[in-house]
């Protein structure tokens, strides 16, 4: 008993060092996050003291990014609007006001006038589509970063500077602007056109022809078929013949049972008519026999000749490659025919 359970007592003992571990690795992890927060926004300070204002945003946004505290995200504010990055800066005002309003934080009202402050000197970028150029599985890029279909047409809030404005769609050539915004208070307004659709790829200039392609039929079950088709034609006729001549049976037992109804008191001369009818009927009994099991056998021997023979096949004698060359597509092409 104590042999089993030590495996089991060592199993648990391991559990719960490593539930009682993950606590404080999770602990730590966050204290080094925090440190290197602090160390990143006092650098930043120190950048803003220097009068370095485009190198200290970046380090207040990675700083607030590892810790997000309020001070952080209120100095990277105040850091965008002194490197003109006004649109950046009354985002960041506007979300630190959210934000100290949910931790009841009397920054909150700070943060709201001065993202007011900005609002009448924000530059604002409209992108519009028309329904003309509104193409299946349109993308519209900024800087990179793909823009929201329900954001189509608003002005929408953007820093001083030089800015790209991409439009793309499958099967279609990538449409590019760029727009420089100088100052503020701009409203700039770019208009998507229609896309290009990508030319077909087409055989370069100078590649081989395709070869003309040559198709030939092999048949080899072609005979076979032939002879199932004449066997079962012999056997219709056969069958046909079984017939006739079994209905002439019918007809020669007929006529002999009218010569003298019941074969009583028949003179020599019915009796002499009677026998020979007799001997037709069976005589053309033994025809039909004969034609129905000969018919029978042409036709299904026939039918299964045209059944079983081997179907013809088509053989191919020429195929082609040549390379294609096209806007995005570089590959090649061959084929064949069969």
């Amino acid at each position: 008993m104590n042999r089993c359970s030590s495996p089991l007592r060592r199993a648990g003992t391991a559990l719960a060092l490593v539930v009682a571990i993950s606590p404080e690795i999770a602990r730590a992890q966050d204290t080094a996050s925090k440190a290197s927060a602090v160390e990143l926004f006092d650098h930043a300070t120190q950048l803003i003291e220097q009068g370095k204002v485009g190198e200290a945003c970046p380090k207040f946004s990675a700083s607030y990014r590892l810790d997000p505290q309020l001070g952080s995200l209120l100095h990277l504010a105040d850091c965008y609007e002194r490197n003109n990055q006004l649109a950046s800066a009354w985002g960041s005002f506007r979300e630190a006001e959210e934000l100290a309003r949910k931790r009841n934080d009397e920054r909150a009202d700070m943060a709201q006038q001065r993202a007011a402050s900005l609002t009448p000197r924000l530059s604002r970028l409209s992108i519009v589509v028309p329904p003309d150029s509104k193409v299946s599985a349109l993308e519209l890029r900024l800087n990179g970063t793909s823009v929201p279909e329900v954001q189509w047409g608003a002005a929408a809030p953007i820093d001083a500077g030089a800015h790209t404005i991409e439009a793309r769609a499958p099967g279609y050539e990538t449409w590019s602007a760029s727009v420089d915004v100088t100052g503020e208070t701009q409203a700039v307004r770019v208009q998507i056109p229609l896309l290009t659709p990508k030319p077909v790829a087409e055989r370069p200039p100078g590649a081989a022809p395709p070869l003309p392609v040559s198709i030939r039929i092999e048949d080899r079950g072609a005979s076979i078929r032939t002879l199932g088709w004449v066997g079962m034609g012999a056997g219709v006729v056969g069958l046909g013949l079984g017939i006739v001549f079994e209905v002439q049976k019918g007809s020669k037992l007929d006529q002999r049972d009218r010569v003298c109804p019941g074969f009583m008191n028949c003179t020599v001369p019915q009796s002499k008519e009677i026998q020979s009818l007799s001997d037709d009927a069976s005589t053309s009994h033994s025809i039909a026999t004969g034609a129905f099991i000969v018919g029978g056998v042409l036709a299904a021997g026939g039918l299964a000749a045209v059944i079983f023979a081997p179907q013809p096949e088509l053989r191919t004698e020429a195929a082609w490659v040549y390379p294609i060359i096209a806007p995005d597509v570089l590959g090649v092409s061959g084929g064949t025919t069969w």
